[in-house]
């Protein structure tokens, strides 16, 4: 079951990105429908001819599934009115139905910056930017095809008026708020600097606390609300902020009913990174945050003696700060410097698991939480936490974080794959993780769990030089010379210790040429490896594998065999066929 589940995910997912790729491929080579241009005019058609000024112009006359392209300048702040026609439409706009969104898409190549606010009160919208690099673990070096010199935010007209499918998207701005709304994603941004000065502006521009919650008198709470690869950092307040009392942190948020925080980044935010408080609104609840790395919050700006942003100020980074009943919440696999506390007394929790988190640790071990498979350098609250001697990461540094785990650290192989709050396949950076193996804590593996055959065994590759693979896994256990095929080609097998076992790794003049594990840490997608099922394997017989003695083979360039003894695979085999031995013949 488990084998079929993760080849149905893995499949699905790359079928689904695949379509997602071909619709986008596809609004970017049709033409687009609509132009706004900063020397436009909203007495004009929005026509490439005629251009408008303003988004909220194109918005109002386009059509459901229309391109508004943005040419590239300088913009004043921008507003999308509600429009009813376009309100709670079928399918909605997202990420995977993008049929009906109304694209706002800056020209190819081109720069578009809002000096000030963008506020979204319309529906089925889609601000499109793009963020170079789009994978990966999100950092400040990326560079984003829109910039808002101020907040973006979603916003209610009244009660009965709200945003509904929003993605924003490719976008670094000052602060955000996503406020009164449904179904709104936030993906590829960088949310920062914001300081807050004299009367709690933000110096770098208009905005407020990035938050998520009620504005305007309104009492909407935001429903199935999305972040994924947001970078949110250096949020902080200076002298002048100090004397108006202003209180500032990561993401304050104040009620929600469906929110997913993944593959983000927390750094440098001054008291916090996220604060859950419902001074308004009933508590957030339907909450899940996962894959993300949350550095230490650190020390007020002005407070140049105690280090400010680059020094730690104490406090975990996420904090429960009501006195209220918080339901259905899962914090699992992320990487936190700080850890996770309550800081008012009388909150109560049901149904709110804590799993497979790298942490500094916990404030308290609080009655309705499960605390499981947890790598803590302090407290730890479940029976299956694990005690560490000092953080797991490479680097907690405020600025510098890089929360891969160090090797050897206890943090590694922690959490078996056998609930389901544990069967999140990949972590942060798309690694798979391992089925038959304990996965590692925190937001990313040590290394990929994934075979791809006639390719790979984790990260080690064929062809890769062997530098690259020593940069990988380290000094091997033991270096041998071996001769290779009919030939008797000179050769150099490496073996690495990894978890579970080891991987051997064969080179010729310096390049990998075949690659072995025995560990049943490594997978591929359709679930075979060390561990599988031999009735697996027998499944592969036919015009591409030919049995072997004890094995299955494959023929190509890069020849590969899986190794059975009764009923279970015992190894995998992979090497250039160059360099291969002849099969042996299966015993009658």
């Amino acid at each position: 079951m488990w084998l079929a589940a993760l080849a149905t995910f893995c499949l699905s997912t790359a079928a689904a990105l695949g379509a997602i790729g071909s619709d986008v491929a596809a609004r970017q080579v049709s033409a687009p429908d609509l132009f706004v241009e900063p020397t436009g005019s909203d007495g004009g058609t929005c026509s490439k001819a005629a251009p408008c000024a303003t988004w909220n112009r194109a918005y109002q006359v386009a059509k459901p599934g229309d391109i508004v392209q943005v040419a590239g300048g300088e913009y004043g702040p921008q507003e999308l009115a509600a429009r009813a026609v376009v309100r709670d439409l079928s399918p909605g706009c997202t990420v995977q139905t993008t049929q009906n969104c109304i694209v706002f898409l800056p020209s190819p190549g081109q720069l578009v910056t809002i000096n000030g606010g963008l506020t979204v009160r319309g529906s089925s919208v889609w601000v499109r930017g793009t963020a170079t690099p789009a994978t990966g673990i999100p950092t400040r070096d990326r560079r984003f095809s829109i910039t808002v010199r101020g907040f973006v935010a979603t916003k209610a007209r009244s009660e009965a008026v709200y945003p509904d499918h929003v993605i924003l998207e490719g976008i670094h701005a000052t602060s955000f708020g996503v406020f009164n709304a449904r179904t709104v994603t936030l993906r590829n941004m960088d949310v920062g600097p914001a300081t807050v000065g004299a009367g709690c502006r933000i110096v770098e521009g208009p905005g407020f606390e990035n938050k998520i919650g009620f504005s305007g008198g309104y009492s909407v709470v935001p429903t199935d609300i999305t972040l994924d690869r947001v970078l949110i950092h250096n949020q902080n307040r200076n002298t002048d902020g100090q004397t108006s009392d202003c209180h500032f942190g990561g993401l304050f948020i104040v009620t929600v009913n469906g929110l997913t925080i993944k593959n983000s980044v927390f750094s440098q935010n001054a008291v916090y990174n996220i604060q859950v408080q419902n001074f308004v609104g009933p508590p957030p609840q339907n909450v899940r945050f996962e894959n993300n790395w949350f550095g230490c919050p650190v020390e007020w700006l002005y407070e140049t003696a105690k280090g400010g942003e680059t020094a730690c100020n104490g406090q975990v980074d996420i904090q429960f700060s009501a006195a209220s009943l918080f339901r259905n919440w899962l914090i699992r696999y992320n990487s936190l410097a700080a850890g996770i506390g309550q800081y008012v007394a009388g909150a109560t929790y049901e149904n709110v698991r804590v799993i497979a988190n790298a942490t500094g640790g916990f404030s308290g071990c609080y009655a309705g939480i499960v605390f499981a498979y947890n790598a803590s350098n302090g407290r730890t609250c479940g029976p299956t936490d694990r005690r560490l001697r000092g953080l797991a990461f490479v680097s907690a540094t405020p600025g510098l974080e890089d929360f891969r785990l160090r090797p050897g650290t206890g943090a590694m192989a922690i959490a078996p794959p056998t609930s389901p709050d544990l069967k999140l396949p990949l972590d942060m950076e798309g690694r798979v993780r391992p089925l038959r193996f304990p996965r590692d804590a925190g937001a990313l593996q040590r290394d990929t769990a994934l075979i791809v055959l006639g390719r790979t065994i984790g990260t080690a590759a064929i062809g890769m030089k062997r530098a690259e693979t020593l940069r990988r896994y380290g000094q091997p256990q033991r270096s041998r010379p071996v001769k290779l095929g009919a030939a008797r080609i000179p050769a150099r097998v490496d073996t690495f210790a990894v978890p579970g076992g080891a991987l051997k790794v064969t080179t010729v003049s310096d390049r990998v040429v075949g690659l072995s594990t025995a560990s049943p840490y490594y997978t591929t997608l359709r679930g075979l490896g060390p561990g599988s099922s031999r009735a697996d394997a027998d499944r592969l017989s036919g015009t591409i594998w030919t049995a072997c003695e004890r094995a299955f083979r494959r023929h190509g360039r890069v020849v590969v065999s899986f190794v059975a003894r009764r009923t279970t695979v015992t190894s995998v085999v992979m090497v250039r066929r160059a360099y291969a031995t002849e099969c042996p013949a299966k015993k009658s």
